[in-house]
């Protein structure tokens, strides 16, 4: 089976528009910030179930149905708008998830600002299947 958070990461570092923001070494699995640890931007790609076998024939599975939340904290800083550039790395997430796996939007939460540390976060939980392969 193929190992999809690393799958994704990488698709992320091919990414122009949202390695220009980000650093590579921002881009974590499981492992969240704490607030006042972030000074600029942080991705943290989550998975929220163990791969689930689906679609199968001949009694064995065919495709494997993935669920991940991927969440973008921003910290403001002078002469950068936070929240636009949390509004355009999430898109830009969004819009790989999609064309390249397949994966669609399931759910969000709402954008917030965290007025005590002046970082923005938005968050977005992607399923989707891939194929099995031997």
């Amino acid at each position: 089976m193929e190992d999809m958070m690393m799958r994704i990461y990488k698709l992320m570092l091919d990414n122009e528009k949202i390695m220009k923001s980000v650093n590579k070494n921002a881009i974590k699995f499981y492992d969240y910030p704490n607030a006042q640890e972030i000074t600029d931007v942080s991705i943290v790609i989550d998975p929220i179930d163990t791969p689930k076998p689906e679609d199968f024939a001949d009694d064995d599975n065919m495709t494997y149905e993935y669920l991940f939340q991927i969440d973008v904290f921003v910290k403001q800083k002078s002469g950068i708008n936070g929240r636009l550039l949390a509004d355009d790395l999430i898109f830009q997430i969004q819009r790989m998830m999609w064309d390249v796996l397949g994966f669609g939007e399931t759910s969000s939460i709402k954008p917030e600002y965290i007025k005590d540390f002046k970082i923005y976060h938005q968050a977005k939980r992607f399923e989707g299947k891939q194929y099995y392969k031997l």
